[in-house]
């Protein structure tokens, strides 16, 4: 819903990092806002669903 607050969720550096790597050829990913979290997708698949 418009106005929630969004929830709050725990990442790592290196997993920061690795997206951050994983994103710069990603021309979908341009002028976007991604929100991370800690999970098991891999991270290339999780880009990949958008």
């Amino acid at each position: 819903m418009a106005g929630d607050a969004p929830s709050v969720s725990t990442i790592s550096r290196e997993d920061v990092a690795a997206v951050v790597v994983a994103t710069l050829d990603e021309r979908q990913t341009y002028h976007r806002a991604i929100n991370l979290a800690s999970g098991s997708t891999p991270i290339a698949e999780a880009i990949q669903q958008g």
